[in-house]
């Protein structure tokens, strides 16, 4: 049709569901039985569902005897819903209802009003305006978030706060669905002690052994029927044990297993609760926090639903415009008097895996729903207690699982504490100051986890592209040992500051042990040769230490091509001054030593422990064709066995014998020039 054409061409500027289109206009995902076949089977797994969360969002006695009336108000926020998301959404197969996201919040508002409310025929006219107001006002803060394309900040809320939240609303749901078995009010914890008599046991137990086996199939066979099969099967497994016992749906009512009989009544009376003259407008002020609140974890849980479905479909989605339909699904939601809901991504997954691309599929679910608030009589007086129970319990079996135990695997362990204590925190303190000492625990996990990372990593040795000389080589090479490449990674925090000057300053500082009296002899020996500096030398001998100033000295006395010597090194004498050279320079002495040797020559080179070593050396470096010109007359071996002690000034003043691994820049660049001189000559 022209109609589909021009949308087509409209959709086709969307890059990223261009792909998605393409299989909406095959004949099959567009059929129209495929799409009323899946529309009635999610409007069978939904219905009971929303039922259940109907319970928990009116779970204070003070609204039992207007149960039937507020499910069907629950359900046509639902129908909205739906009918919002198959419009608006992007996924021509999105599945959207109240979501269990801001139940908890909802649940609290009402519990309030009860609380606070002066008469008792103001409770329910004021939670039936005040809860849609809240969720009116949430929809405008999400389109406001879309429109201004901040989905990504709501992102940065810290997960392991959510996580705690949505364990504690797993617990929350269990603790409801047990409560609604048993016949009894549990509100928190401390209450659980309402459960421990033999009545309420009876009525629970299959409700609980019923929700785990659903919730272990689920969890073991992959099959999108596998939750349809169980609810058939626990309304069947209840009204065949029914029939076997001799009991009648009667005396099943009367113990306890079924809802009291709600008189059948049309569908308009549920709406005829609304009456502003009785409004307490005093408690909509007091739900402002919650509502922040409220705000921040539906934007949260509804960009992990489009995360889940993005990832399923293996496609990048727009996080603003879904949200954007969030927001407006609220909004209606809000304006006709209902409540907070968002993406119900496992549904929306089940219905993609089916292949189903037609929007027949919401508009199915829809009137499913419509035709639920349009019968007289109320579900929950036929269905057996246990069914709704089971739901509420394998939904909490879900996320407690999830988030208490397998969150170990997927979160650092500071993370998974996190987790564990805004759980607690917010069964101790309420949802809005459990979920901010949360957010503080996070914060504090997070600059205790970043400050004591490794900040400081130091490279021993670093190279380079850059063709230089050989002279540049030589110079860099000798003083390879010298020079410390650091690193400097993460954050700073006060704390952390101490320790990375601390690493710094173990990677950088040398520390010189005091000298011994015999030591300081050696040293003015060492003073007393650096005064026979011929005047040609030029170097700077205010960054040369004394003992290689003296040395320097020496080595005019060897550059003379008459003069052939081998320079030795003497052992150390014990507390020697000198601290040790850096390994790393040796590897320039050797290849140095051995480029410079007109012909192998023996020398002996002392060991710690004061054994001789005579070794041969061989040319084995990129600059012997070089050094071969420049010196063929000067032989400068380096034992392969040397000390990591320096050798003393006297052993070196008595000797005359130049240490290849003294040597400096200076020094280097005198022999150069003087072997240039001779050759010149």
């Amino acid at each position: 049709p022209q109609s589909w054409t021009l949308d087509l061409k409209i959709k086709r500027k969307n890059t990223m569901l261009t792909s998605i289109f393409r299989r909406i206009s095959t004949k099959e995902g567009n059929s129209i039985f495929t799409g009323l076949l899946y529309g009635l089977i999610n409007g069978v797994m939904l219905i009971p569902i929303t039922i259940s969360f109907c319970t928990i969002i009116y779970q204070d006695k003070g609204f039992e005897r207007y149960l039937p009336q507020l499910v069907k108000l629950v359900m046509f926020s639902s129908m909205i819903h739906q009918w919002a998301f198959t419009y608006f959404s992007s996924l021509p197969f999105a599945i959207g209802q109240v979501q269990d996201a801001g139940l908890i919040f909802l649940s609290a508002m009402a519990a309030d009003i009860v609380a606070n409310c002066a008469h008792e025929d103001q409770i329910v006219p004021t939670a039936i305006v005040v809860l849609p107001i809240c969720t009116f006002l949430l929809g405008i803060m999400l389109v406001i978030v879309a429109k201004l394309r901040l989905a990504t900040v709501i992102q940065y809320l810290p997960m392991p706060v959510i996580g705690g939240y949505l364990a504690y609303i797993g617990f929350f749901c269990g603790q409801a669905g047990l409560a609604m078995m048993a016949g009894v009010q549990v509100t928190n914890i401390t209450e659980w002690g309402n459960f421990y008599n033999e009545h309420a046991l009876v009525l629970l137990f299959p409700g609980v052994v019923l929700g785990i086996t659903t919730y272990r199939l689920l969890c073991n066979v992959r099959s999108p029927y596998v939750l349809p099969s169980c609810m058939i099967g626990i309304v069947s497994l209840f009204f065949g044990c029914l029939y076997l016992s001799g009991m009648s749906l009667h005396e099943a009512r009367e113990f306890g297993w079924v809802a009291p009989l709600a008189t059948p009544e049309p569908f308009y009376h549920s709406w005829a609760l609304y009456n502003f003259s009785l409004v307490d407008w005093n408690m909509l002020p007091q739900q402002i926090l919650r509502l922040i609140s409220m705000f921040l974890v539906v934007a949260f849980s509804s960009s992990l639903d489009v995360a889940a479905i993005e990832m399923e479909m293996g496609l990048p989605l727009d996080y603003n415009r879904e949200l954007n339909t969030v927001g407006l699904a609220n909004i209606f939601s809000g304006l006709t008097g209902g409540y907070t809901g968002s993406y119900i991504f496992s549904q929306t997954i089940f219905t993609m895996r089916r292949g189903v691309y037609s929007r027949i599929n919401g508009y199915t679910v829809v009137l499913c729903e419509a035709l639920l608030i349009l019968t007289p009589i109320s579900v929950i007086s036929y269905l057996p207690k246990m069914f709704f129970g089971s739901l509420l319990v394998m939904i909490a079996s879900d996320l407690l699982m999830e988030w208490l135990v397998a969150a170990r695997h997927k979160m650092a362990l500071m993370e998974y504490v996190v987790c564990l204590l805004t759980f607690v925190a917010i069964q101790g303190t309420g949802i809005e100051i459990g979920m901010f000492i949360g957010i503080l625990l996070a914060m504090a996990s997070f600059v205790v986890s970043y400050s004591s990372l490794q900040s400081v990593s130091c490279a021993s040795l670093q190279t380079s592209t850059v063709i230089r000389t050989f002279e540049e080589r030589a110079a860099l090479i000798a003083h390879r040992g010298k020079v410390v490449t650091i690193t400097l990674k993460g954050y700073i925090f006060f704390g952390s500051a101490v320790k990375i000057l601390e690493d710094v300053k173990s990677h950088v500082s040398i520390s010189v042990p005091e000298l011994t009296p015999q030591q300081l002899m050696e040293q003015q020996l060492a003073q007393k040769n650096e005064h026979s500096t011929p005047n040609r030398v030029e170097s700077n001998h205010n960054a040369v230490p004394s003992e290689t100033t003296a040395l320097l000295s020496e080595t005019q006395s060897h550059t003379t091509p008459t003069k052939k010597n081998t320079y030795n090194t003497d052992s150390t004498t014990e507390g020697s001054s000198f601290p040790p050279l850096d390994r790393s320079i040796f590897s320039f002495q050797r290849s140095t030593s051995s480029s410079l040797k007109n012909k192998p020559k023996s020398i002996t080179s002392y060991s710690t422990d004061g054994s001789h070593d005579t070794q041969e050396r061989q040319l084995s470096n990129e600059s012997t064709s070089a050094a071969k010109k420049l010196f063929p007359d000067i032989t400068i071996p380096l034992s392969p066995v040397v000390s990591e002690v320096s050798p003393t000034p006297t052993a070196m003043a008595t000797s005359q014998g130049l240490s290849v691994y003294d040597m400096t820049p200076e020094m280097l660049q005198y022999i150069i020039e003087e072997k240039n001189r001779e050759l010149h000559e």
